[in-house]
């Protein structure tokens, strides 16, 4: 909560204290008065100053770097070998996400490579502009949504489209209502999470749920009925705070799908099937209150809780080495921003929440298995997939886009 300037090793004294922790809003800066002379800096690298300085080789305290003068005790160089990755609190992550491709056959297939039993699939053809598709175990393998339209629900028939959840994959038939689920020679990707299996009642909040809760990975579905008033809370079963909610109404009412997200607050909202920005105020949304461990709040808004609708809401809370949410400032360089996650991240999604137009980008390491990841879809159109200019390596996600962005990751 201090910040010390020294200068030839003497402390100058404290210029600031009690500072709070804002994330993303201090960083260190530099100037230089004169334009005409050179600046030479040793960040930890160079205590020669490139020959200008005979070289003393003093170290942090983990041993690292090539410091002039001796570092205070117990402090580090910021570099990347002491932002140590998050130890995982799931060992095997791929127990709960992961990604499958495959080849669609029009045809009954059946789908494997999952080392557990889908709760929730979102489908996406990577070589047609057929429409993102998904379904739930809460609602049953005969409904699909679809990401990128305020469309509601469709149902299949039995052997048709989803045919069933499986232990270790599931099973598509012949597409009826949503070509990306196996169209005949098309190359489909589908995105898979385990929630809790068969839906259990809560009665945390005001409005009775039914929910599907995985609370070692961070993920629920959750079934509710709007009633229209301000205040409302609905129960998610994750025992921690939301971060990345996506809310939907099932029939009769074409609304938008909405998002909270934690970086956004809780008086703002985007839509993740068009490409606005954050907008104005959204007070009727989530009545600007933020989730709790055992509820989320919602306003009078006819997105979130219409009176008798029937909303579904996907929750996401963060769970340390395996799943982070947050938001970025871009650059529009080519040497974009630097974000430190602890972890490779295995599925990401990117939307500029300043600028409309730009759409939900998703990236994943199963289409890209090396930098620079460049494959993506996009959450928010049925186009086929494109290439962007991403690098995702062991700890950290690059990126460039002007404007503050939000980041859903997962390992």
């Amino acid at each position: 909560g201090t910040i010390t300037f020294y200068k030839n090793n003497a402390s100058q004294g404290i210029a600031y204290s009690s500072i709070t922790q804002v994330e993303g809003k201090y960083v260190p800066a530099v100037s230089n008065a004169e334009t005409s002379s050179e600046i030479i800096f040793n960040f930890g690298q160079d205590s020669s100053f490139a020959g200008h300085k005979t070289a003393q080789g003093n170290t942090d305290a983990s041993g690292l770097g090539d410091f002039y003068y001796t570092a205070p005790t117990g402090y580090k160089a910021l570099c990347s070998k002491n932002l140590s990755p998050n130890v995982p609190s799931i060992v095997r992550p791929q127990r709960h996400f992961d990604t499958v491709l495959y080849t669609g056959n029009a045809s009954d297939q059946k789908i494997t490579g999952l080392e557990f039993k889908p709760d929730m699939i979102w489908f996406k053809s990577r070589t047609s502009t057929s429409t993102n598709g998904m379904a739930d175990s809460v609602r049953g393998r005969s409904k699909l949504f679809y990401p990128d339209t305020n469309q509601t629900e469709e149902t299949s028939d039995s052997t048709r489209d989803l045919v069933s959840f499986d232990d270790g994959g599931f099973t598509v038939g012949n597409p009826q209502r949503l070509n990306s689920t196996n169209g005949s020679g098309l190359s489909i990707v589908t995105w898979c999470w385990k929630a809790g299996g068969a839906a259990v009642s809560n009665t945390d909040g005001s409005i009775t749920s039914s929910v599907s809760a995985n609370t070692e990975a961070g993920f629920s579905i959750v079934s509710f009925t709007g009633n229209n008033t301000s205040g409302a809370t609905v129960g998610h079963g994750l025992n921690a705070i939301p971060r990345w909610i996506l809310v939907k109404e099932r029939t009769t009412n074409s609304n938008n799908w909405t998002v909270y997200h934690a970086s956004l607050g809780n008086t703002r909202a985007m839509y993740m099937d068009i490409t606005n920005d954050q907008g104005g105020d959204f007070t009727g949304g989530w009545n600007n209150t933020s989730p709790t461990s055992s509820v989320f709040s919602l306003g009078n808004s006819v997105e979130t809780n219409r009176s008798s609708g029937s909303f579904m809401a996907y929750c996401w809370a963060e769970i340390p080495g395996f799943s982070k949410f947050g938001s970025y400032e871009g650059n529009n360089n080519s040497d974009g921003p630097y974000i430190h996650l602890g972890f490779k991240p295995a599925w990401v999604m990117i939307k500029n929440a300043d600028a409309g137009s730009t759409e939900w980008y998703i990236l994943d390491s199963a289409r890209d298995t090396d930098n620079p990841v460049g494959q993506y879809l996009s959450a928010s159109s049925n186009a086929a997939e494109a290439t962007y200019v991403f690098s995702v390596s062991y700890t950290h996600l690059r990126a460039h886009e002007t404007g503050r962005n939000l980041v859903c990751r997962l390992l």
